[in-house]
């Protein structure tokens, strides 16, 4: 099957993020790699995604910038991003991820980034 925008994995860094994992992990025995993959990390300026319901165009619900993280982000984005398209509101507070805040002069700072 076909994946948009299929980027093709480093062979070097997949074998140097290998190495460190059998480095890290002794038991892991004689493993070996089946298959790999490779993805582009969407981001925002301040590395916080946007999670928002825009009045234009009308109706447009926008969950993007999740950095990396969106396989572990993925349900809560999904639940407030469907909340935010039927229901017109969340059900949590998530004023932090407002994409005005690009242009209000807002200062977010992200907690807990490494």
């Amino acid at each position: 099957r076909h994946r948009a925008l299929d980027p093709t994995p480093n062979p070097k860094s997949v074998a140097a993020s290998f190495q460190k994992l059998k480095d890290s992990v002794a038991d892991l025995g004689d493993i070996h790699i089946a298959k790999t993959w490779a993805g582009y990390i969407d981001f925002t300026p301040d590395f916080i995604p946007v999670i928002d319901r825009l009045d234009r165009p009308e109706g447009l619900v926008v969950a993007a910038g999740l950095s990396g993280h969106g396989f572990g982000m993925g349900p809560i984005t999904g639940r407030l991003a469907a909340e935010l398209a039927v229901e017109g509101k969340p059900s949590l507070d998530i004023d932090a991820f407002r994409l005005a805040r690009f242009s209000d002069g807002a200062k977010i700072v992200a907690r807990n980034v490494i």
